[in-house]
């Protein structure tokens, strides 16, 4: 991607690759999943110039991209219904999570 230039074909492509690769690490956990996406997508948004980059996010929400605000927001959900941060029921996390 340019800094003057925004190729949505491009990126969606980028979107796509990062959310197959989210998909495989997360052992289907959504929790996982949004904060694999979210390491991705993140710094590639960062790059893309400011005039393209609410076009690119919306895009990249279209693959499961969240904000760090809503991350925030599931961990505390998560914390509060009982779940690890992985999104899963404490006690039966397989990253050992009590």
């Amino acid at each position: 991607m340019t800094h003057n230039h925004f190729n949505e074909i491009a990126w969606r492509g980028v979107c796509e690759q990062c959310a197959q690769h989210a998909a495989r690490r997360s052992g289907l956990s959504e929790t996982i999943f949004s904060r694999e996406l979210a390491a991705a997508l993140g710094p590639q948004l960062q790059q893309i110039s400011e005039p393209h980059r609410e076009h690119a996010t919306k895009i990249a929400r279209e693959y499961g991209h969240l904000t760090e605000k809503e991350l925030k927001e599931d961990d505390q959900w998560n914390a509060d219904h009982g779940y690890c941060d992985h999104g899963i029921e404490l006690g039966c996390c397989p990253r050992g999570c009590e």
